[in-house]
């Protein structure tokens, strides 16, 4: 389980922190069904972080 831990939602954390979203999201991918439309919700979104003039 640990192990499982850091593959995936440590990553999935990050990434979602650089897009501008609360990384506690990345807890949903233990959600079955609910992972999937993660995924598809990160590829598809507009992210708001790009939108606020950071580097």
């Amino acid at each position: 389980m640990f192990f499982i831990t850091i593959v995936e939602v440590i990553p999935l954390w990050l990434i979602l922190k650089k897009a501008g979203y609360p990384g506690a999201w990345s807890l949903l991918a233990f959600i079955p069904v609910v992972n999937i439309i993660l995924l598809w919700f990160n590829a598809l979104a507009r992210w708001p972080a790009p939108n606020t003039g950071r580097p």
